[in-house]
């Protein structure tokens, strides 16, 4: 039993013994390094990325090619629209200037421009956060755009916004002056046409106080005066039989023409019968007047213009025989327009003074006057006397009605000092509403200050008669200092009464 016992147990040994062995052979096994496999397969996943890495680096490659292809793309395309834009601005601006009369569709079209400029602006900046904007600056129009955009809409509307004055250019066109406005409207100075108005610099951009620009209503041009010349100064030519030497002998004429310009004259009231007008005496004389910078205006005046039963003879008669006449010569030779030297106070029969109908009916002249001269682009001038703003009308003080009416006025403020004239034009009259000056400048209306140089027999204080026979020069130191009295007002030029009285009293007449 033992001995079985102990067999047992040494198979049982023997047994434990052989696995034990087994299991430490087993475990002596070579195995490859955990290290090692993960560096094998590192490398391959490596590899592997590094494929991926170079076909991704393409693919990014590929697309920075392809944005820089459609940023160039898109800014060619935008830059493409926004000349395509510029173009389609810059050609609604037109060749030809606009007239005056200008229907709704003009003004628009000029009211849209701004907003154009701001489409070009806004597209480029949808592409900004991925691109640089197109930068395009904005648009400045010239002096002549800006100016066109206020007569496009209507002149008088401009006239009444004090962007233009009301009146004419009060300054002698020179010949340097003369020569630019021919180079810009690419033609010949026409008096008969070309009526020229200054701007008002503070209604318009990028103008200096000190610069003037001048506008043609006719040719609807804008010329920057480099330099202002005399002021204007007319005279009155009473063309009768005992003066017709001056038109018809061409040496006189000269002569004539010489003695004025000492007086500096740049307007000539001639007065001739209006159906006698064509003839070869009046074109040279025109004509000669012309090439010395000086405007010629027929002159006529009845003390019975004033009944509408003479409208048909002293206004629409006159007129049509002005421009006929103007049609038929040469630019050179042209009336610059009408200059009324009519009065009608001194006619008994109307009763002016006492009677308001009739000054009512004078002012409803003037009126047809104007009206009609417009209507033939032509300039009118009513002589009137100083004291007529001492009197109304149905509607008001009389000088101011005609003011609002008429461009210029003419008055005859004959007195023969500085101090006297200015006591009359600046002072306030007795019963009148304002001064001359006051009232003028209200309605934007040129006041032509005239004095007188014949012998009158109203007395010393009216001309300047014996003041420039004992002391030559005297007149015209007097303008001047009436001239730099009215500084402040531009709305003001001289006239003489009259031509031959400044030759024969004062030059020793005509050679």
């Amino acid at each position: 039993m033992r001995r079985k016992y102990m067999v047992s147990i040494a198979i049982l040994l023997i047994l434990l013994i052989g696995i034990f062995a087994y299991k430490l052979e087993f475990f002596n096994i070579p195995k490859l390094d955990k290290k090692e496999i993960d560096s094998s397969i590192l490398i391959e996943e490596r590899i592997n990325n590094a494929k991926k890495d170079d076909n991704s680096n393409n693919k990014v490659e590929l697309k920075k090619k392809q944005s820089i292809e459609e940023t160039k793309t898109i800014e060619t395309t935008i830059e493409k629209n926004v000349n395509i834009e510029t173009k389609v601005t810059e050609e609604e601006i037109p060749n030809n200037k606009p007239s005056l009369e200008t229907d709704n569709k003009t003004t628009s079209t000029k009211q849209d421009e701004p907003k154009k400029e701001e489409s070009i602006q806004k597209e480029p900046q949808k592409e900004e956060t991925s691109h640089n904007p197109i930068k395009t600056e904005p648009v400045i129009k010239s002096i002549e755009e800006q100016l066109e955009a206020l007569i496009n809409k209507n002149f008088d509307n401009a006239v009444n916004n004090l962007e233009i004055n009301k009146y004419e250019y009060p300054y002698q066109i020179d010949n340097s002056l003369k020569n630019k406005i021919e180079t810009i409207n690419q033609s010949k100075l026409d008096y008969s046409k070309n009526r020229f108005y200054i701007i008002n610099h503070q209604k318009l951009l990028n103008i200096n106080s000190n610069e003037t620009y001048i506008y043609d209503k006719y040719t609807k041009h804008v010329i920057k005066v480099d330099s202002l010349s005399q002021r204007n100064t007319g005279t009155w030519f009473w063309c009768s039989n005992k003066n017709h030497e001056v038109l018809n002998d061409l040496s006189k004429q000269n002569d004539f023409f010489n003695k004025l310009e000492k007086y500096n004259i740049t307007e000539i009231y001639m007065s001739y019968h209006h159906k006698q007008l064509n003839n070869e005496n009046i074109k040279r004389f025109i004509k000669n007047a012309y090439q010395r910078n000086i405007r010629v205006y027929l002159c006529l005046g009845e003390i019975d213009f004033l009944n509408p039963d003479s409208y048909k003879t002293s206004i629409y008669e006159v007129f049509d025989y002005v421009d006929s006449y103007n049609k038929s010569v040469n630019y050179n030779e042209r009336f610059a327009g009408v200059s009324y030297d009519a009065e009608v106070w001194n006619n008994k029969e109307y009763n002016w003074k006492n009677n308001i109908n009739t000054r009512n009916q004078h002012v409803a002249y003037i009126k047809e006057a104007k009206r009609y001269a417009d209507s033939k682009n032509l300039s009118v001038i009513f002589t009137l006397s100083f004291w007529l703003v001492q009197y109304n009308t149905s509607n008001g003080n009389m000088y101011d009605e005609i003011t609002k009416i008429l461009d210029r006025t003419s008055l005859m403020v004959y007195r023969d000092s500085y101090e006297k004239i200015k006591k009359l034009v600046v002072k306030k009259q007795e019963n009148a509403s304002d001064s001359l000056m006051n009232i003028a400048s209200k309605n934007n209306c040129l006041i032509d200050i005239a004095v007188e140089t014949m012998y009158s027999d109203e007395g010393n204080q009216v001309s300047f008669y014996e003041e420039e026979k004992s002391n030559p020069g005297y007149l015209l130191n007097t303008l001047k200092q009436v001239d730099n009295l009215l500084n402040k007002y531009d709305n003001h030029m001289f006239s003489i009464h009259h031509a031959m009285s400044l030759i024969n009293d004062f030059n020793g007449g005509l050679k």
